[in-house]
């Protein structure tokens, strides 16, 4: 019994440790992704009077990358990742200090 037992909390174990991995890997990409695109909008608009293309285009660019960013604030407040990453986390943590033996 103590082997089934060990075997299927350590099977839990790893399911919500990969699930608390993977909603890391989203909360930080979608993170990173608005983070770097956020910056990137001022110096863009900084540089419409400087660089030729960006006076044609700089416009419709800023646009795009804004509409990029608010995708990704989207599937991030949709999703909730960061909020699913800890609960993973902590049940993975509440079962590795169980003492499940019979």
């Amino acid at each position: 019994m103590d082997e089934y037992l060990d075997k299927r909390i350590k099977f839990q174990r790893d399911w919500y440790e990969q699930k608390a991995n993977d909603n890391k890997k989203a909360f930080m990409s979608y993170q990173m992704v608005i983070i770097v695109l956020g910056a990137v909008i001022p110096v863009l608009v900084a540089l419409e009077s400087v660089v030729p293309l960006l006076k044609e285009y700089g416009g419709p660019l800023t646009a795009v990358i804004s509409s990029i960013i608010a995708i990704y604030a989207g599937l991030d407040k949709l999703k909730q990742p960061q909020p699913n990453w800890f609960n993973y986390r902590a049940n993975e943590e509440a079962l590795k200090k169980g003492n499940y033996s019979a």
